[in-house]
């Protein structure tokens, strides 16, 4: 859920990894489909059906874990990385084949021109030094970005005030958003992964995590002050960056977008 047990454990960075490879692998296999039958597709295929087994192993819990050993990060670690190498080769071959337009979207394309904004709700940093910065890249849409160095065991983002009611995504039904009230449950205390990263945080507002930046689940604090919290605990990092997103609408269209964003 964010805490990492020993200093070579690194939790939201291994998630945030193979998130990004599992990314760039849905969309090598997008762009596989405009690719014509025979040879190269074939090989294609053989290679993206090797990549998807490193990614699994990229995903197992090994190296997230009560107390991982340093081999099982490096080897989740490894596993990504790995997989990234050879969507590398896909890319190339599948270019050469024509059926590859355009890469995946810059992240940082365009933001410089933007219009700096106000989030839609408050949110701050906790444990750290740091700021939050949002963009308004549309009338309901806002880019944010965290940048922080930790000064405190526990370190994240805050939403200082949590609704009464809040909607999710559970694991598994990421097409399908509950609401619950965390006040119905007794723990002080309640977690949630957040697999497509959608949250509630305010009346018809979304918070979504890009979990390719880093993968924490939310916490949410009833006593002694309600907040929802995203953080990491002894995480062996001191610099960090996130990226979320705060958008302002239907909750399927929210759920549509997180899906989108995060490849699910």
């Amino acid at each position: 859920m964010g805490r990492c047990a020993n200093k070579w454990e690194n939790d939201p960075g291994i998630l945030g990894l193979a998130w990004r490879a599992r990314t760039e692998l849905v969309a090598r296999e997008t762009a596989l489909q405009a690719m014509p039958p025979g040879p190269e597709y074939e090989r294609e295929c053989e290679l993206l059906e090797r990549v998807w087994k490193l990614q699994l192993l990229a995903e197992s819990s090994d190296s997230l874990g009560w107390s991982p050993t340093p081999e099982e990060v490096k080897f989740a670690a490894g596993a990504a990385e790995e997989a990234f190498r050879q969507l590398a080769a896909s890319e190339r071959r599948v270019e050469a084949a024509g059926a590859l337009e355009a890469d995946l979207p810059n992240p940082d394309a365009g933001r410089s021109q933007k219009t700096p904004a106000e989030p839609f709700v408050p949110v701050g940093i906790v444990g750290a030094e740091g700021a939050i910065s949002c963009i308004q890249t549309s009338r309901n849409l806002q880019e944010c970005e965290a940048w922080f160095v930790a000064t405190d065991k526990v370190h994240g983002i805050q939403f200082p005030h949590m609704p009464d009611r809040l909607t999710y995504c559970p694991s598994g039904l990421e097409t399908d958003p509950v609401t619950i009230e965390p006040e119905r449950f007794a723990p002080a205390v309640l977690y949630l992964p957040l697999a497509n990263g959608l949250l509630s945080v305010g009346e018809d507002v979304y918070f979504i995590r890009e979990n390719r930046f880093g993968v924490v689940a939310a916490s949410i604090s009833k006593r002694p002050k309600s907040s929802i919290r995203l953080v990491a605990e002894n995480a062996p990092r001191k610099a960090y960056r996130w990226r979320f997103l705060l958008f302002r609408g239907s909750l399927s269209d929210a759920v549509e977008l997180a899906n989108t964003v995060n490849a699910v």
